[in-house]
């Protein structure tokens, strides 16, 4: 490879990061503009908190549907047309939601959104990964990532500061122009990657089934599939729950905006030191400590009662529990190969949504019940416990693809 080539694959890496970046970005944003408005949405249409809870889960429930069909989709038409079309969904149906009055209307528009989303995230793993440097995988993916929480604080600073001029309206407004405006950059700049560069990519990629449980992946898919579904129940308490929860202790408004604000801050610190260290190290080990130390994180979040300790608490727990689901989304690639790349980490994404559905609808009920706040976060920590362990048994069996440093790639 001449140097103006290398030069080319750099210019091109950085563009196709840069723009999964921007998309991530705005899927942060729409994951959580509803956890952030919560209250204010809830007053305005009169939700009990049951109905919060499944207008909480229906993007997520949307999610759920688009990524397990949005990956295996993009192994056969490419993984471009799809991402756009992914980005487009989420853009137009975001928008909508801030027309709507009623409970119903919410959650059909939020299905939709959530579809979008869904499709998306298979195909920014898929496309990351297939780019990104030699033994550098896990930790692009989960730079990459990094954009999602950082959508979280932008919706935050926004619901904080901009919240009185906007209303919550018109955040579903900015939420919905910027994903149209990012899709128009994706169809002008983003090259095509993986399966979609095939002339024979449809006839090569594995049914859906084979590609999850054919040539030896069954144990490897089901263990991913645990820990996924537990780990991301956790992240789906913190993004949703978690402003109305500070609330529900007495906390002001303004304490929980700043509190979600500080777990998105943590899980950028997390997910580029842990997929640093997870390249570097492997997996197995640093991974057993980051659930060690997130069991540890949670039950000092549920315990905190003054405003400092529940933001050191809430910056630990953003660390560990966010930090490490994007640190799972660079190691899934690496465990499946090339052509049922997108069919396996969408699988995975699917089924770790069904965690995400699960928490905010348990949390919605039990607050419905009288249960504290403090006691739901504590609920979590044997969930915890076993996430770690399903991942500790992944780590041996895909030993080779999980494996320490460089040489650990994803397959071919």
């Amino acid at each position: 490879m001449t140097e103006i080539e290398r030069r080319d694959e750099s210019a091109n890496r950085a563009i196709t990061i840069a723009l999964c970046f921007c998309v991530a970005v705005l899927e942060g944003f729409d994951l959580q503009i509803i956890g952030v408005m919560a209250p204010a949405i809830r007053e305005a249409i009169h939700l009990t908190p049951q109905q919060m809870g499944w207008v909480f889960s229906a993007s997520l429930i949307g999610l759920a549907v688009g990524a397990a069909y949005g990956g295996w989709l993009a192994d056969r038409l490419g993984r471009k047309p799809v991402l756009i079309g992914s980005v487009v969904t989420l853009g137009v149906f975001t928008l909508a939601a801030a027309l709507i009055r009623d409970v119903n209307s919410l959650l059909a528009v939020r299905f939709l959104a959530g579809l979008g989303i869904g499709g998306a995230m298979p195909n920014l793993i898929a496309v990351v990964s297939e780019v990104a440097a030699k033994g550098k995988v896990t930790g692009t993916v989960s730079l990459m990532f990094c954009g999602m929480p950082l959508g979280g604080v932008l919706v935050a600073l926004l619901a904080r500061f901009g919240a009185g001029a906007l209303g919550w309206q018109g955040l579903f407004v900015v939420g919905g122009v910027l994903p149209l405006i990012v899709a128009a950059l994706l169809a002008v700049n983003l090259k095509e990657t993986g399966a979609g560069r095939r002339i024979d990519a449809q006839r090569s990629a594995p049914g859906y089934m084979n590609s999850l449980f054919g040539r030896g992946q069954a144990l490897r898919t089901v263990l991913l599939w645990v820990v996924f579904a537990l780990t991301l129940l956790q992240l789906s308490l913190l993004l949703n729950w978690l402003p109305s929860l500070v609330i529900n202790r007495g906390f002001p408004p303004s304490d929980a905006f700043i509190t979600t604000m500080v777990v998105n801050i943590g899980s950028i610190i997390g997910s580029f030191t842990i997929g640093r260290a997870c390249d570097r190290y492997g997996v197995r080990w640093p991974m057993f400590l980051v659930y060690i130390a997130m069991a540890l994180s949670l039950s000092a979040l549920a315990m905190a009662s003054g405003r400092e300790t529940l933001w050191a608490a809430a910056l630990a727990a953003g660390y560990f529990v966010l930090g490490s689901q994007f640190v799972l989304y660079g190691l899934a690639p690496r465990l499946y190969a090339h052509e049922a790349r997108g069919a396996g980490v969408g699988a995975a994404v699917a089924i770790g949504r069904i965690g995400a559905i699960t928490g905010p609808l348990l949390v919605g009920v039990a607050l419905g019940a009288g249960a504290n706040s403090g006691r739901i976060i504590l609920l979590l920590v044997p969930l915890v416990i076993a996430a770690g362990l399903s991942l500790f048994w992944l780590t041996y069996a895909a030993r080779d693809e999980l494996g320490r440093g460089p040489n650990a790639q994803i397959s071919t």
